[in-house]
């Protein structure tokens, strides 16, 4: 990006960071919906509610983690049309700075990229911070995402962080390994046995919620 244009964009997140505080609560349009009709387990339709559970554990663990109600997260995803990456993103450095996630979004939307943000908002000397270190090398939103909640779940579980990386060598994403130790917590097994229930078993993640007396709403409130 030529200098003259790195300099206005610059100036342009300054002026969003600073100055214009109260133009973020303008929100975004999208017709994106992350609605489910399916929310309680049928053991006709084994996996019918499973992107609902592990949507809302997943939503639960956010929460918790960054003290933010579901009903906004939900509102963000479903009308703000915010990327998932992107909101994790923007919840981590607006706790670190003390900025309001929402102007940091704004800015994300129009055009600054997640470093210009960081160094914006006084972040940039933080290199013992592994996710700042990340955004500070260039790292996809997706590669920043995946420490933040590797992060949130050994916060949330006690979970050491050999054991997510074996899970998540064998295939599981980060929302998966959530409803994993969500569960694994709940009924008293290790990660791995819950795991390999779902893998090896071939069951639904609303199937193993139901086998430990849960609704795939309640294995959330475990978090909660």
């Amino acid at each position: 990006m030529p200098m003259r244009q790195t300099a206005l964009l610059n100036l342009i997140l300054l002026l969003l960071l600073f100055i214009l505080p109260a133009w973020a609560q303008a929100g975004f349009s999208s017709n994106s919906c992350h609605c489910f009709r399916n929310r309680s387990y049928d053991p006709e339709d084994r996996f019918a509610a499973d992107d609902y559970l592990v949507a809302t554990t997943f939503n639960s663990l956010i929460a918790k983690s960054f003290h933010i109600s579901k009903k906004k997260i939900v509102l963000l995803k479903m009308q703000g049309g915010v990327d998932p990456d992107d909101l994790l993103i923007a919840l981590y450095l607006a706790r670190k700075s003390g900025r309001d996630p929402d102007l940091l979004l704004d800015v994300r939307n129009n055009g600054g990229s997640w470093r210009q943000i960081m160094h914006a908002s006084g972040l940039a000397g933080r290199q013992s911070d592994p996710v700042l270190r990340a955004l500070a090398r260039g790292d996809s939103g997706r590669q920043v995402a995946a420490l933040i909640t590797d992060s949130m779940i050994m916060d949330a579980f006690g979970i050491d962080k050999n054991v997510i990386e074996q899970l998540r060598v064998t295939g599981f994403n980060g929302r998966q390994i959530t409803v994993i130790c969500a569960l694994a917590g709940h009924a008293n097994r290790t990660p791995g046995a819950i795991a390999a229930m779902y893998r090896q078993q071939k069951m639904s993640w609303a199937e193993i919620a139901a086998r430990f007396n849960l609704t795939p709403k309640e294995v959330g409130k475990i978090i909660a």
